[in-house]
């Protein structure tokens, strides 16, 4: 696999960088793809990490009720299967809020202007062209700002000791998160080949 260097940061993020940080995490591209990746599936779900311990709440407090009318019914027997329904429950909101607070990490290295970008970007999904008529900014330098972020971001996590393992530890039980950083990565993958196919080109030329 290819070495992690210079190059390949600026490849990436593209933005030229001279970091050691990063030189001491990733050993290839493809871990700082997957790192990448990784961010992005928490960027992407900013709005829906809150919105489901919400309702994970909501369950546990539905279930801690039906537990208590069940055991005035059929004694403690009665209630076996809601309280193991809670625990379960309550373990998923305790992953959940652990990845909430992993994205308050991620955000918290950016400035107000950036994180507002960031919203209209990944959790409005706005395009580009749109975001770029909202803060009066050109499209080139909005790209360039959202490779900075996703540096800063990647940079912040790492300076932080968070790694690709501490990812895969927090999204184990998530299911819908797994499928959804493996369609970023593919995607991530698919552009980096066809930008390694333009690079071969020009050369050519």
């Amino acid at each position: 696999m290819e070495d992690f260097n210079n190059k390949v940061v600026e490849e990436i993020f593209g933005i030229n960088f001279k970091d050691r940080v990063l030189h001491a995490v990733f050993k290839n591209r493809e871990e700082a793809l997957t790192y990448l990746a990784y961010i992005k599936t928490y960027l992407y779900n900013l709005s829906s990490i809150p919105n489901i311990i919400k309702i994970v709440d909501s369950i546990i407090e539905s279930r801690a009720l039906n537990s208590f009318d069940g055991a005035a019914l059929y004694g403690s027997k009665g209630t076996l299967s809601d309280i193991e329904k809670m625990i379960d429950m309550t373990e998923r909101k305790k992953h959940l809020l652990i990845i909430r607070n992993t994205m308050k990490t991620m955000l918290s290295v950016l400035d107000e202007l950036d994180r507002k970008l960031i919203f209209y970007k990944y959790v409005k999904q706005e395009q580009t062209q749109h975001v770029s008529r909202r803060f009066n900014v050109s499209v080139r330098n909005l790209y360039r700002k959202y490779n900075r972020m996703l540096y800063k971001m990647t940079e912040g996590l790492i300076k932080n000791g968070f790694t690709i393992r501490d990812f895969e530890k927090e999204v184990e039980c998530e299911d819908w998160l797994k499928y959804y950083f493996k369609q970023i990565y593919e995607k991530q993958l698919m552009d980096e080949n066809r930008k390694y196919r333009i690079r071969c080109v020009k050369k050519l030329n």
